[in-house]
């Protein structure tokens, strides 16, 4: 029962840090990928029946104990420009209603008061918050900035998408600035978030890129990410990432992605079934065939499109790799993070390792059931269960040893 609760708990966290719309690449970290100060961990305190919410440096030394923080705290999200959005039970609330909700920092002081009713995390010096009195976004010390009924996005590179709401009378995507002031009218069927420079926007059923004066700099010819329900429609573009961006043309289970610059040329040609974001100059991509329902090939491609990963050096053959790997269909992000990236074995039960840029293993194969990327030098794993649910969970650090661990 317990830990059903903390499951339906955390996916509920989950849904009310997201943006109003997922990211197009798929399971982008779920941990920051920039230096990390403060890691969160928890454990069940039997005696009081309650979850105790901590968190560690990267050394493992406990900088905010269960004791700092309120003792109505129900969730506690990850730190975000040094602030964290904190969840606090309203007596007489049920799980999924009655939140106060405000940000700590990196003491544990509560910071930004539990006013609001839901948060996102800071993003840009901004945090978009909903409130009786307020819905909209505040600054880093909680102040209101700007407040709007649109659906929106967080804000990157100065700008944030947003969503005509029904009672503002237009309607489609466009974008604000930090001053709320809507610069690129709202006009397309969708629009992702600024990076390096461009924005994919959907037009009729195609998307191109926009540059931040709301110029089609890349004229709409590729196919939308939808989500994998009928109901879920478009979820995303696609993003530049180390001066590449994965695009198709086409439809359908086999279409074919490949990888176009910034003028919108194709500098890897499409050929794969999925592909993912470039990181450290590598970038994960698949070949499979819908007709066999079997995975051809698998790995990390450079810039070039040269194949540079394909097995795992002493465990993994090439001609293995494409059967074993744990993902087949690359619905999981697997980007290099810290020079490293995991891999699965599967000896009668699941054992995770990571290995470095050439396939070399850094970190041998240990019985997890799941595991997180390297960020400020550590990684969350799971020894038994998964997230939201698990007993026995922990940080690495690169060496493989844990630096803290729940039991």
């Amino acid at each position: 029962m317990r830990k059903t609760f903390f499951s339906l708990s955390f996916l509920l966290l989950s849904y009310l840090l997201l943006p109003a719309v997922t990211y197009p690449q798929p399971g982008d970290f779920k941990w920051s990928r920039g230096p990390a100060r403060l890691y969160q961990v928890s454990k069940w305190d039997a005696a009081k029946r309650v979850k105790r919410i901590e968190f560690i440096n990267n050394t493992g030394k406990l900088v905010i104990d269960f004791d700092r923080l309120p003792s109505s705290t129900h969730i506690v999200g990850e730190f975000h420009e040094g602030r964290a959005v904190i969840y606090l039970n309203r007596e007489g609330s049920s799980v999924f209603t009655g939140y106060d909700v405000g940000f700590i920092d990196e003491t544990g002081n509560m910071l930004i008061p539990p006013r609001f009713r839901a948060a996102r995390n800071f993003s840009e010096g901004l945090a978009y918050v909903e409130g009786s009195e307020f819905s909209g976004f505040i600054d880093l010390q909680g102040k209101p900035v700007i407040k709007t009924d649109d659906r929106t996005r967080d804000f990157h590179e100065g700008l944030a998408a947003v969503l005509s709401s029904e009672r503002s009378g237009s309607r489609g995507w466009g974008y604000i600035d930090r001053s709320g002031k809507l610069v690129i009218q709202k006009q397309y069927a969708f629009a992702d978030d600024f990076s390096e420079g461009l924005a994919g926007v959907v037009v009729g059923k195609k998307f191109g890129f926009i540059n931040q004066k709301g110029e089609m700099v890349i004229p709409p010819r590729f196919t939308p990410r939808e989500g994998r329900y009928l109901w879920s429609g478009i979820v995303g573009t696609s993003r530049f990432s180390e001066g590449l961006a994965p695009v198709t043309t086409e439809r359908g289970l086999d279409k074919a992605y490949g990888y176009i610059n910034r003028k919108g040329d194709f500098v890897i040609p499409p050929q794969f079934n999925t592909a993912q974001l470039f990181s450290e100059g590598l970038a994960l991509v698949v070949k499979w065939t819908s007709i066999t329902n079997e995975v051809m090939r698998v790995g990390w491609i450079d810039k070039s499109g040269q194949w540079m990963v394909t097995e795992v050096q002493g465990r993994i053959p090439e001609r293995l790799f494409p059967k074993t790997f744990m993902d087949p269909r690359g619905y999981g992000d697997w980007r290099y993070s810290e020079g490293l990236v995991p891999f699965l074995v599967y000896e009668g039960k699941p054992h995770y390792g990571y290995m470095d840029r050439s396939g070399k293993i850094v970190i041998e194969p240990r019985e997890f059931n799941k595991v997180g990327p390297f960020v400020g030098g550590l990684a969350r794993v799971y020894v038994k269960g998964d997230e939201g649910s698990s007993s026995d969970y922990g940080y690495i650090d690169k060496t493989g040893q844990f630096i803290w661990r729940s039991k």
